[in-house]
């Protein structure tokens, strides 16, 4: 049985009793999403994607590997909460957006320094289950990738210029044995309009 966790939670006894009287899995609200994994100052230093877990994010890790919780990792790829620096040459805003060449190359580094990360820190053991890509079968996004569009939020699938799951089947293959499983995170998924879409992925895979 899981639930959500984040860094008011564990301050809050009540929030924290019945989680363990009750649950057994963990998913982050937040802090294992792109947004919360990188350093932008140590990226601009060494001209390459840095990866850091911070001390909230191991602090929720400590609670989890303290009080016996399995945790879920959510999520590697999303259309959100992904910081739009990334995606620019030298991680400059002023540079010019990177190539789909420079994206999947920073994106396969990103997915191996998160993994790095949590077995050199001793808490890859804590993960029976990863979210790969979250929520990319709305049809407002599926139209995105297809045909492009210019907010901000949407440079994500322009700059990988196809569905992400392709491009991160061949980064992901392997964690399998990481963690149990990678998953391919999305809700509503009868919706007749996603429905296709789900099992033309799933037969990809």
């Amino acid at each position: 049985v899981g639930t959500c966790l984040s860094e008011q939670m564990i301050k809050n006894k009540t929030c924290t009793d019945f989680i363990k009287a009750n649950c057994n899995s963990i998913t982050f609200e937040n802090r294992l999403k792109p947004d919360y994994l990188f350093d932008q100052t140590e990226s601009k230093k060494s001209g390459e994607l840095v990866v850091k877990l911070d001390s909230v994010t191991t602090s929720l890790l400590d609670w989890c590997k303290e009080n016996d919780m399995k945790v879920r990792g959510h999520v590697l790829i999303w259309h959100s909460q992904t910081p739009n620096w990334i995606f620019y040459n030298n991680f400059d805003k002023s540079a010019g957006l990177a190539s789909r060449e420079v994206m999947l190359a920073r994106m396969e580094s990103y997915i191996k320094q998160v993994f790095e990360k949590l077995e050199e820190s001793g808490y890859l053991d804590l993960f029976y289950a990863y979210d790969i890509v979250n929520i990319h079968t709305d049809t407002d996004i599926i139209n995105i990738y297809r045909f492009g569009a210019g907010k901000s939020r949407q440079i994500t699938p322009n700059r990988f210029g196809e569905m992400p799951e392709t491009s991160v089947q061949g980064v992901t293959m392997n964690l399998d044995d990481l963690c149990g499983r990678d998953v391919w995170h999305d809700y509503s998924a009868v919706d007749t309009t996603k429905t296709p879409v789900v099992f033309y992925y799933d037969e990809k895979r």
